[in-house]
C-alpha cells in the first residue's frame, strides 16, 4: 500500500494543496451492451453504451485507487461510494481527523474533485 502521508507531503510541495490526499475524476469507456443488462442503465449522452472508470491519483498522477465497470447512470457519487478508498474513509484508516493549520486557515484532509464530487462527510 501506498503511504499516503507521503502523498499529502508531495501535493503540498508540488502544487501547494495542504493536506490533499489525491484527486479524482471519472470517465466512460464506450463497450458492448452486456447480455441481460437494461439498455438504459448503459446508454449514454452520446448514443453509446458505456460504464463509468473513476480514479483517484497521487501528485505525480499515479493511481491510488480506481472504480470501474458502473454502469454510466451511477453518478459519481454512488461510484465512490462502492470504491475501496470511500470504504478505508468510513473505516477511519484514511482522513482519520488531522488538520494542517496554515496561517490562519485550518485544512481537514480532503481530495480534490470538480463539482461533481460534492463535500462528503
Amino acid at each position: 500500500p501506498v503511504d499516503l502521508s507521503v502523498v499529502k507531503i508531495s501535493f503540498e510541495s508540488l502544487h501547494n494543496f495542504p493536506n490533499c490526499y489525491g484527486a479524482i475524476d471519472s470517465m466512460h469507456f464506450e463497450i458492448k451492451l452486456p447480455k441481460n443488462a437494461f439498455v438504459s442503465d448503459y446508454y449514454n449522452k452520446d448514443k453509446a453504451y458505456s460504464i463509468v472508470m473513476q480514479a483517484i491519483v497521487d501528485s505525480e498522477a499515479t493511481f491510488l485507487d480506481i472504480q470501474v465497470g458502473n454502469p454510466r447512470s451511477c453518478n459519481n457519487i454512488t461510484v465512490l461510494r462502492k470504491s475501496s478508498f470511500y470504504k478505508r474513509a468510513q473505516s477511519i484508516e484514511i482522513f482519520n481527523g488531522q488538520v494542517v493549520s496554515r496561517g490562519q486557515y485550518q485544512f481537514w484532509e480532503y481530495i480534490i474533485g470538480d463539482s461533481r464530487y460534492y463535500e462528503l462527510s
